[in-house]
This record gives structure tokens, sequence and C-alpha cells, in this order.
């Protein structure tokens, strides 16, 4: 993986200052005799260390004397499971408030699979002859919509069917017959959870989705940085390697021009320098390389996390509770659970289809399909033909 590339280069490095730093041997580079009058001496010579012959022609080469250092890949990350959330659960949220006994007949348990009517209902009166007019019951406060928008619901549901036969169907009235609750209890709880655990899970996936991106963006940089670091180890490897071979050779010949030892010199101050640098950089490498895995960590993390959050609510999505209910021994329908107002109208004009007697169908896009699964509110060619056949009777 990465520890490749770095302990390659830091054996290159290590070897270049091992050859630059340590060596012991002295190089003595003879000048030009010049003859002076009256004096036959020569000019003191310069010293310049130098490794080991037996080191100078490899001192430089990559650790396996063959491949030239690559970075790697990072680390492959996760895939974010792309399975939609259907429904969620979570296990915090508000509490469930019940403010009458579970006794009360407008309190019905919250049961998997339970019908919100009764099948076998015809109206004595039917609201397709005669206005039938609605009051509010109970009202639960704890959905955070007002009583007079839950009204206006209401009226825009009883529309929907009026309207199909040009008829006011149903109309508020303080002392109507027909009673319509908003009951708080588990099923909402729920949704609300549901609701938050959603969010949680698009702002995660979206925190994800960033990190990765962010971490695209500096692997790019990684590896551009360490290729260039790369060439720039190999282009000294060869600069070093033709100055060591110059000293082997004004060694073998016991001396060197002046002006050649001036130049050696300079170069020996490049090479140390250049050196240094490499090494620098190297480091700086190491740590923007740090930086990186820990982003790729923190990213797999997300994935997990995500991913557990989306299993959870696959599992609670199998589940189906009764949003509404219509009770025709009392006239009433209580409206259990919404997810947001088009799921709000479209129980309240489910509800309503089976005080005008119209039963379920197996239309999944219907008002009337028995899980309220679509998101418009709009009556299928199902939906208006049952009513037709009710009110025609």
């Amino acid at each position: 993986m990465f520890l490749t590339i770095f302990k390659t280069i830091t054996s290159v490095l290590l070897v270049v200052m091992f050859a630059l730093v340590i060596s012991h041997r002295e190089l003595v580079i003879q000048q030009k005799t010049k003859f002076f009058p009256g004096s036959k001496k020569t000019t003191p010579a310069a010293e310049l260390p130098i490794s080991e012959k037996n080191q100078t022609s490899r001192a430089l080469e990559l650790s396996d004397g063959t491949t030239t250092p690559k970075v790697p890949t990072l680390t492959p990350s996760r895939v974010i499971d792309s399975t939609p959330p259907f429904v969620i659960v979570s296990h915090s949220g508000p509490q469930v408030i019940v403010r009458q006994s579970p006794t009360d007949p407008q309190y019905v348990k919250m049961k998997e699979g339970a019908s919100d009517t009764d099948e076998l209902y015809l109206p004595t009166i039917s609201p397709c002859k005669v206005t039938m007019k609605y009051k509010i019951g109970r009202f639960d406060t704890n959905f955070g919509i007002s009583q007079s928008k839950f009204i206006d619901e209401i009226n825009q549901a009883s529309n929907l069917w009026g309207n199909e036969l040009g008829k006011k169907l149903f109309a508020y009235d303080e002392n109507g017959t027909l009673t319509i609750n908003l009951i708080y209890d588990e099923r909402q709880v729920q949704t609300n959870n549901m609701n938050i655990l959603a969010l949680e899970i698009q702002n995660s996936k979206d925190a994800a989705e960033s990190l990765k991106s962010l971490y695209e963006q500096e692997k790019e940089i990684y590896l551009g940085d360490g290729e260039q670091l790369t060439k720039d180890s190999n282009t000294l490897i060869a600069r070093y390697k033709i100055y060591t071979d110059k000293v082997t050779t004004y060694n073998n010949k016991g001396g060197v021009p002046q002006a050649e030892y001036e130049a050696m010199t300079q170069e020996l101050t490049y090479l140390k320098t250049t050196s240094t640098e490499l090494e620098t950089r190297r480091i700086s490498l190491l740590l923007y390389m740090e930086k990186i895995n820990a982003k790729v960590n923190h990213y797999n993390e997300l994935v997990v996390y995500i991913n557990n959050l989306i299993k959870e609510s696959n599992a609670a999505g199998a589940k189906k509770f009764t949003e509404g209910r219509f009770n025709p021994n009392t006239n009433t329908i209580d409206i259990y659970q919404y997810n947001d107002t088009i799921k709000l109208r479209r129980v309240i004009t489910h509800e309503l289809g089976h005080v005008l007697g119209i039963n379920h169908n197996n239309n999944v896009y219907s008002i009337m399909y028995s899980v309220n699964s679509a998101t418009t509110t709009i009556l299928s060619e199902d939906d208006i033909s049952s009513l037709m056949k009710v009110c025609s009777r």
C-alpha cells in the first residue's frame, strides 16, 4: 500500500545522507604545479570528503536495484448502500401521549395489518343524497397542525369525491353527526422518529459524499506530489553518481585542477541541500497520506453507520399499520398517523370513502387501496367507478 513508496524513498534518501555526510576518506585534489622565481614549492592540497570507493558506484541505487518507486493506490473505500429507506424507525423521539384510557373506544391499540373499517358497511342515509355534516371531536395538538388547517384538509378531501358528482357531500358543522378525531399515539410517534432518522440518513450520506469528494481531490494531489518526489529522487541519484564517478576518477589520478575542485565542492553542497529538501518533502507527504487515510477511515465509519440505519428502516418498512379508521357503529373517523400534508389528505379522503360505503380495491395508486402508499391526491378510475356505483343505489 502506501508504505511501499515511503519505504523505498526512505531507503534511497538515507543512503544519500549516509553517502554524503558520514564518509571518512579524503580526496586529495592536486593543483597544477606552478613555478615561481626562486621556489619549487607547490600549493597546499585542498581536501574533500568522499565515500569509500566500493560504495560510490551504488550509493544511491534503489533498494531493490531495479525498479522505480511508484505511489500506491489508497485503500478502496466502501460503497454506500443505494437502497432507499422505505420506513425508518428510531428508538428516540417524543413520548407517546394518550390522554384517555386504552379502554376508550376512540383509542385503538396499534396492530399490524388491522382493517380500518367494516367492509360490509352500507350507509343508511348516504351523503350522496343528503350532505353529511361533520364536527371535530378529539384534536391532539402534538401533530403540529392547527384545527383550522385540519378542517381545511377535510374539506379538500371531501371535495375530491363531491366534485366527481357535482355535489357537496360533506360540510363542517359544530353539531354534525359525523365525528372526526385526530388522535396522537404510537403510530405518529413512529412516523416522527422515521422522519428524524430519514433526515439523519440523508445528512450522513451528504457528509459521506462530501468527504469522499475531498478524499478524491487530496488523493490526486498526493499521487502527483509522490510521483514528482520519485522523479526528483531519481534525478538526485543520477547526479550524485556523476559526482562520485568524478571523485573516483580524480582519486585514481592523484589530483584535480583547482577550478574543477571548486566546482565539485559546490556540487557537493547542492547534493547535500537537495537531499535534505527531499527528505523534508518525504516527511510532509507521509503526514499528508496519514490525513487522507484518516478521511478514508471516517468515510468507512459513516458508511457502516448509514447502512445500519437503512437496515433498521427497511425492517420497520415491512410493517403496515392502520393510519385511520372509520367506525360505522359510532359514525366516527379517527386519524392516527400521516407523514405529510399529501398523506393526511389521502387518509382523510380514504376514510370519507368508507363513510360513502366504498370498500378497498386492488389498485396501488387508488385512494381506496388498503395501504396509503401512493403520493397523489387524485382519484383513480377504480375510485370513481366505486363512487358512481354506491351513489347510484
